[in-house]
C-alpha cells in the first residue's frame, strides 16, 4: 500500500492547529522537523475487516477517514517512529484523543485553505515583482489591467508596492502578517520581511540575503547570525 503523500499546506495546517508542538511528547516542534502521524495507523487501509472492527470499537462513523485531519497529528520523527503501527486499546484516554483531534479537524481545514489562498496570491505577486524589477512590466500597466476588476486580481495591484519579497523567487509565500512573510521551499520554512522600508539588519552577514530566517539561521546559506 502506497503511503499518503502530504502536501506542504497539509503539514503546515496540522502543525499549526495542534499548537506547533509534538502531539505525543508535547515538546515544541519546528515546522521543518514535523512529521504527520496517524493516530490510527495508515496500514489499516489495507485491512478492511480490521478497520471496520476498529471503527466499531472506537465508536467512529463509517465516514471516518484514516487520511484526514480527524486522524492526523504533528510529531517528532522519533516519536512517530516509536509509535509505528501501534493500535492503542479503546480506553477512555484513547477515545478522548480521537475526539480532541476530530474537534480540531475543521480548524485545520481552514488553515489549509488560507495557506493555499495566500500561496496562490503570493506566487502571483512574486512573479509580478520579478517582472517589475526587470522592467518587463510597469506599474501603470498593472493598474490599467486591474482598475476595473473587483476580484482578487485587483488586490494584487494594491499590494504590489507593499509586498516586496527580498529572497529568491523559489521561496513560496505561506502567509503574510505585520510586514513579515512566512515562506517555504517545500522542505524548510522561515520568515522574511516584506515592504518598502526594511532595516538592513535583516540582511544575512554571510550571503546578504534577507533570509528567510529560522530562528537565528539563514536558510539561504545555512549560517547562524553572529548577533544570536
Amino acid at each position: 500500500m502506497a503511503k499518503y503523500k502530504f502536501k506542504q499546506s497539509e503539514r503546515f495546517a496540522v502543525w499549526k492547529t495542534h499548537g506547533e508542538k509534538c502531539f505525543w511528547c508535547a515538546e515544541p516542534l519546528c515546522l521543518q522537523e514535523t512529521t504527520v502521524d496517524h493516530v490510527l495507523p495508515e496500514t489499516l487501509l489495507s485491512k478492511d475487516d480490521e478497520l471496520s472492527r476498529i471503527k466499531l470499537l472506537f465508536g467512529l462513523s463509517d465516514s471516518f477517514d484514516i487520511n484526514s485531519y480527524e486522524n492526523w497529528v504533528p510529531a517528532h520523527q522519533h516519536c512517530n517512529g516509536a509509535k509505528r503501527d501501534t493500535i492503542f486499546k479503546a480506553s477512555e484516554v484513547m477515545l478522548a484523543i480521537l475526539e480532541r483531534v476530530s474537534a480540531k479537524a475543521q480548524n485545520a481545514v481552514n488553515h489549509q485553505e488560507r495557506i493555499e489562498n495566500n500561496r496562490r496570491v503570493g506566487e502571483a505577486l512574486t512573479k509580478v515583482q520579478v517582472l517589475y524589477d526587470e522592467n518587463k512590466i510597469k506599474k501603470e500597466d498593472l493598474i490599467a489591467i486591474f482598475s476595473d476588476n473587483d476580484t482578487e486580481e485587483k488586490k494584487l495591484s494594491e499590494k504590489l508596492e507593499e509586498l516586496i519579497l527580498r529572497v529568491d523567487p523559489s521561496w513560496e509565500i505561506v502567509s503574510v502578517s505585520n510586514e513579515m512573510a512566512t515562506v517555504t521551499d517545500g522542505r524548510f520554512a522561515g520568515r522574511t520581511p516584506v515592504g518598502k522600508d526594511v532595516h538592513p539588519s535583516w540582511a544575512c552577514p554571510n550571503c546578504s540575503a534577507y533570509g528567510p530566517w529560522s530562528g537565528a539561521r539563514c536558510l539561504s546559506c545555512g549560517v547562524l547570525s553572529d548577533g544570536e
